[in-house]
């Protein structure tokens, strides 16, 4: 058996601070990995050495802070305290979304609404199918992803709906002038708008558990979860965040072409710098419009729900272990446990926006993905086996480099060049960790590190790859000039190379800068569930951010070099079948 950390001493418990400051050794030495990354970045001349220094370290002060009050939070076993938090955290991803369309009237408040219906909605069928207990353990997290992913799409669908009507102005004013109401008239457009606003929530639904495993399905394998258990929890995730972002879009969207008309049912010329509230009428429309019947009744979440002795008590210890592959019992247990994902799907049913098809087989295709990835990790995890991590490993980076290439396809070699890059980098950083005595070699732990670090250096990979040839495609005169004047192809393609690696690892530094602010991340939630302290957790997930730090950088920078010698001939000349219109 894998030998487990004890548990660190609770807050003010004698030994509390030698328990803690000894835990974050790890994340301290996890920081070498973040060294690694700005030396890089200095050699190469990015200019990105601060920038990386400033987010690891903001990264580090901000989820220290978190799990801080994540700990007070879960002593105190308060109901108020577990909804305060929920509020907060809606408040914050309602302003961040109105941020994103500012140009709707009001955008913030929409965005706050349509969050709060969104996400209160899916978590009270989700408590009162019991598939979760109204503790802090569950509901802080949960409804942590639930509000991240919610306000990504209803920032995207209010600002695309605004620029479709603004784009097809006159189309709805024709239909207004041929009699069609506002919402007749704007339609399609907002159907449109939910349309590419839950495509990517769609598309990932189709594909996860394919390349790497999801965040929350490998903080809970971490936290000590068997991955069969793990694969339950990922697909009642799945679906929450699918009715969840379904409902908050399709509310967003009413609330935000609403406010595009007067009442005398025309187009305003000009934004209101307030929404216009439409009075409970409104709110009672919207309701009906997505399906679900109006709150009219004051309830009692609290008063309903079986209290726990212990807000704390993670599942691993309310939830016996399921028997191990062949053991007896083993499909009793596993059979038991899936009832929760397929109570989730109740949730999924609420969406109704013509997508039902595709929702519903990207639900199914999840569903048997996952279960499948779950019976592999199980026979992986019970063989304990390094030459089958290794080839798990291999596996996700031979699919990850393939799909980058698909996404450069125009790049001569580009999956040999993304399948060396994410490989380097990757086995760079994961040696490093284990060195260090970060993490123990077992597939408990290398798994799912492994597909976090390569699910994320493929999007890097392909998005520098990509970059870098467009850029050197729209300038190529000045490569050429740069040539001519003596320049070696390294010194005419700097400043692209230098631009594509910018924009590709901007957002891993953007994340880490703003992790724990919104919604607490995917790993952190499901270590969290899996039993672990929060300050445990956030332990965790910082050398989780220094890792994607260290790992995407020098992918990044590796696929970025091998990728712009492609671009030249021998004689040092740009290759026109490359940069070809095709």
């Amino acid at each position: 058996m894998e030998q487990e950390v004890p548990r660190q001493a609770g807050l003010g418990a004698p030994g509390f601070w030698h328990d803690f400051l000894l835990g974050m050794l790890k994340p301290v030495a996890a920081t070498a990995v973040v060294a690694m990354a700005v030396a890089l970045s200095f050699a190469q001349r990015l200019g990105l050495e601060r920038e990386m220094l400033y987010a690891a370290a903001r990264a580090f002060l901000q989820l220290t802070v978190v799990g801080f009050v994540l700990h007070f939070i879960f002593s105190q076993k308060h109901a108020l305290l577990i909804l305060l938090a929920y509020l907060f955290m809606v408040t914050v991803a309602g302003y961040t979304a109105g941020q994103r369309a500012k140009h709707v009237p009001g955008s913030k408040h929409i965005g706050f609404v349509s969050i709060l219906v969104g996400t209160a909605i899916t978590m009270l069928v989700i408590v009162a199918l019991k598939v979760f207990p109204f503790t802090p353990r569950y509901i802080i997290p949960v409804a942590g992803m639930l509000v991240g992913c919610a306000m990504t799409v209803t920032g995207v669908t209010m600002k695309k709906l605004r620029e479709d009507v603004k784009d097809q102005r006159n189309l709805v004013e024709t239909a207004l002038a041929l009699g069609a109401t506002p919402r007749e008239a704007t339609l399609q457009q907002v159907k449109s708008s939910l349309g590419i606003a839950l495509a990517p929530v769609i598309d990932n639904a189709k594909t996860v558990g394919l390349i790497s495993l999801p965040a929350a399905m490998t903080g809970f394998i971490m936290g000590g979860a068997s991955p069969l258990e793990a694969i339950q929890l990922q697909i009642v995730v799945k679906n929450m965040v699918v009715a969840a972002n379904t409902v908050s879009s399709i509310v967003s969207s009413y609330l935000c072409w609403t406010a595009f008309f007067t009442d005398a049912f025309q187009l305003k010329d000009e934004p209101l710098s307030l929404v216009c509230w439409r009075t409970a009428s409104t709110h009672l429309r919207a309701a009906n419009f997505i399906g679900v019947e109006p709150l009219t009744k004051k309830t009692s979440i609290v008063g309903d729900l079986r209290r726990t002795s212990h807000a704390t008590t993670s599942l691993l210890e309310q939830v016996p272990r399921q028997a191990g592959l062949g053991e007896p019992g083993f499909w009793h247990d596993f059979l038991l446990g899936m009832l929760k994902p397929l109570a989730a799907t109740a949730v999924v049913a609420m969406a109704r926006l013509g997508l039902e098809r595709e929702m519903l087989y990207a639900t199914a295709r999840a569903f048997l993905q996952l279960s499948v990835v779950g019976f592999v990790l199980h026979f992986i995890f019970a063989q304990k086996s390094a030459l089958w991590i290794l080839l798990a490993y291999l596996f996700m980076v031979t699919v990850a480099g393939y799909t980058a290439g698909q996404r450069a396809k125009h790049v001569p070699g580009g999956k040999h060049i993304a399948c060396v890059s994410i490989l380097i980098g990757t086995a760079i950083t994961m040696i490093a960790l284990v060195a260090l005595k970060v993490f123990p070699f077992t597939p408990r732990y290398i798994i799912p590190v492994a597909g976090m670090m390569v699910g994320n250096a493929m999007t890097v990979t392909g998005v520098a790859m990509k970059k870098l040839r467009e850029d050197v495609k729209i300038q190529r005169d000045m490569v050429e000039t740069a040539l001519a004047l003596g320049a070696t192809p390294r010194q005419a393609t700097l400043q692209h190379v230098r631009r594509s690696l910018g924009i590709a690892l901007s957002p891993v530094i953007d994340s880490a800068k703003t992790l724990g602010l919104i919604s607490l991340p995917g790993s952190m939630s499901g270590l969290i569930m899996g039993g672990a302290s929060p300050l445990e957790a956030i332990q965790l997930q910082i050398v989780v951010t220094n890792m994607l730090i260290g790992a995407n950088t020098v992918s990044g920078i590796v696929s970025s070099y091998l990728c712009w010698t492609t671009f030249f001939n021998k004689a040092f000349q740009l290759k026109d079948e490359v940069f070809a219109d095709k």
